[in-house]
């Protein structure tokens, strides 16, 4: 499949390139987490992807765990809201019968329902100074980069949204 990139697209991604951190920093923040090996396994995986365009070697996998990271970080009751959705989609297909055609249409809806709840919670938080939650997020975060690029990159996306 081919794409062409531009030139300010590829300088982003240039800049997200720049901000990642060494493999073993990764593997060190990966073995902390509290998750089973399985899935530690698929995260170091996806440390080591890498896709190489002209003389440029772009740490894909790096940044999509930085990109992760800051998500976590910075909206932890959005991503609980997510989670708690998919298993409640999980547990809508478990019904008899009736579960099989429900949770392809329940699902979404219980997702995004629980994650905007969530997000409205997180900008709540926000608003009010209380940052309890981040607090505990960047401590567990604390070790993989700054995501600056990250952050900066959703800051214009967010200015671009209409109300």
């Amino acid at each position: 499949m081919e794409y062409a990139m531009d030139d300010a697209e590829f300088a982003e991604w240039s800049e997200l390139n720049q901000k990642t951190e060494d493999d073993d920093t990764y593997y060190d923040w990966i073995s902390k987490l509290n998750i089973g090996n399985t899935w530690k396994d698929r995260l170091r995986s996806i440390v080591t992807v890498v896709k190489r365009i002209g003389t440029t070697t772009l740490n894909i996998g790096k940044i999509v765990l930085n990109i992760l990271k800051e998500i976590l970080r910075n909206f932890p009751q959005m991503t609980l809201g997510i989670l708690i959705g998919l298993v409640f989609g999980a547990l809508i297909s478990c019904i008899p019968f009736i579960g099989q055609f429900l949770a392809p249409l329940l699902t979404p809806f219980v997702v995004l329902a629980l994650g905007l709840l969530g997000f409205v919670g997180d900008v709540t938080n926000y608003i009010s100074g209380r940052t309890q939650f981040r607090d505990v997020i960047d401590k567990a975060f604390e070790s993989v980069g700054d995501g600056s690029a990250f952050r900066d990159a959703l800051s214009r996306l967010m200015r671009g949204i209409q109300f």
